[in-house]
């Protein structure tokens, strides 16, 4: 049985040098993600597919064989931009004593194993950890999109606090969000939207029973408290079953939410734009 003839090898290393250029292409041009290191190029590729396809997170820097000190220091660069990407993948392959000591005094998390699998689980229970967390912080700042229709023969309770049936229109309902009556006042270029607070929804009933969340479609009963409001909302008196009700946004509440909650606000974003226009949000 002969050896590989050299024609063979060149071929052999022309394949490697384009996988290898196409692992390289997968690289964020921003600089910004995760780095990723495993013993074969097949392995560094089933990481990236994971990480860009499954878990929709990008990727700084790549190589195959041991970590170094040199892949912590290029990690590390997260710590300022993204923390939670101040991470390294291993896959299968040996840390080096060094780099794992300033690993842990730089704040890099190395997640290593020997069984990809393992890998893939572990990482993806970090980042939903990171998200809960993240999450957490600006739970007083996020405020979801909703537009609302009032019952008028369902208002049970026409101040302090108002409790009212409603229909979820657009978007969802959520304990503690700030709710406007959206009004219009006629003007020379047109009618202007006038938005007047009327408290915050203090619980969400349906069929009965208390929920944190309504969806659009759903019916439900809501109690609205007149937390720091100047003027005590009445209905009929300041609003009626003609408005929609809209929960209050701000520039901060939306950059919050796209941050935190991607998948809400690609669901959104036309009831979004829409709110935009009504709150004069640039």
């Amino acid at each position: 049985m002969g050896g590989t003839s050299e024609e063979e090898i060149e071929d052999i290393m022309d394949d490697v040098q384009a996988q290898y250029k196409n692992v390289l292409g997968k690289v964020d041009k921003s600089g910004v993600g995760v780095y990723v290191v495993a013993s074969t190029l097949g392995a560094l590729e089933a990481l990236i597919t994971f990480l860009n396809v499954e878990q929709k997170v990008p990727i700084c820097g790549v190589s195959i064989g041991q970590v170094y000190k040199k892949q912590v220091m290029f990690a590390s660069t997260m710590l300022e931009k993204k923390p939670e990407y101040a991470v390294i993948l291993a896959f299968n392959v040996d840390i080096d004593p060094e780099a794992r000591e300033i690993a842990e005094q730089m704040g890099v998390r190395i997640f290593e194993a020997e069984i990809i699998y393992n890998l893939f689980d572990d990482f993806a229970s970090y980042m939903k950890e990171r998200v809960e967390e993240k999450r957490a912080d600006v739970k007083d700042q996020v405020v979801f999109p909703v537009k609302l229709k009032i019952f008028e023969d369902k208002v049970f309770r026409a101040r302090d606090p108002l409790i009212m049936g409603v229909k979820v229109v657009a978007g969802t309902l959520r304990k503690n969000t700030p709710l406007v009556a959206m009004k219009f006042e006629k003007t020379r270029k047109g009618n202007v939207a006038a938005p007047f607070p009327i408290g915050v929804v203090g619980s969400i009933e349906n069929e009965g029973k208390d929920v944190d969340i309504a969806d659009q479609g759903d019916e439900v009963a809501i109690k609205v408290l007149p937390e720091g409001l100047s003027v005590m909302p009445m209905y009929q008196r300041h609003f009626d079953h003609s408005h929609h009700l809209y929960s209050k946004v701000t520039r901060g509440s939306i950059d919050a939410l796209k941050e935190n909650y991607r998948e809400e606000t690609i669901k959104h974003i036309t009831l979004l734009k829409l709110m935009k226009q009504f709150f004069n949000i640039i």
